[in-house]
C-alpha cells in the first residue's frame, strides 16, 4: 500500500534469472549426457580408437535427442499454437540421464549387495521411466489438462 504521493518504484523484467537458470541447466544435462555417451564409448572401445568410432553415436545421441524435442515441440504448435523445444528438450534429457543413472546405480547395487534381483528389474524400471517421460511431454504439451472444469 502506498500514499497518494509517493512514486512507484522502477520496473523490473519478470522471470529474467528464472530462464538464464533454465538454459544453464539444459546446457548442463546436455553436456552431461554427451560425456556421458563419450566415457561409455570410451570405455568399450579399444585404446587407440579413432575418432571413427566415437563421432557417429554422439552425432546421432545428439540429433536424436534433438529429433524427438522437435517433433513434441511440433505437437505444442498444433495444440498452444506456438513452437515450445526447450521445454521438451529439458524433460528428454533429465530422463535419459535419470535412465543412465539409475540402470549404473542397479548396477553397482546389485554386485555389492549380492541381489541379482536388481539389475533383473531395471527393464522394468526402463518401462515405467518411458511411460513417465511420455505423460511429462503430454503434461508439458497441454498445461490446462490438469485442470478441473471450472
Amino acid at each position: 500500500m502506498r500514499l497518494a504521493g509517493e512514486s512507484l518504484a522502477a520496473e523490473r523484467p519478470l522471470g529474467h534469472q528464472a530462464r538464464r537458470l533454465r538454459v544453464w541447466v539444459t546446457v548442463g544435462a546436455a553436456a552431461a549426457l554427451l560425456f556421458w555417451t563419450a566415457a561409455s564409448l570410451w570405455l568399450q572401445n579399444l585404446p587407440g580408437s579413432g575418432w571413427d568410432k566415437y563421432l557417429p553415436i554422439l552425432l546421432g545421441t545428439t540429433f536424436g535427442v534433438a529429433i524427438w524435442s522437435a517433433l513434441w515441440g511440433l505437437g505444442s504448435k498444433l495444440f498452444q499454437g506456438h513452437f515450445r523445444f526447450t521445454p521438451h528438450l529439458r524433460v528428454v534429457l533429465g530422463f535419459i540421464l535419470a535412465r543412465l543413472s539409475l540402470d549404473l546405480l542397479l548396477a553397482l547395487a546389485a554386485f555389492a549387495l549380492s541381489w541379482p534381483l536388481l539389475s533383473h528389474i531395471s527393464g522394468w524400471l526402463e518401462i515405467a521411466l518411458f511411460a513417465a517421460l511420455l505423460a511429462t511431454h503430454v503434461s508439458v504439451l497441454l498445461p490446462a489438462a490438469g485442470r478441473p472444469w471450472a
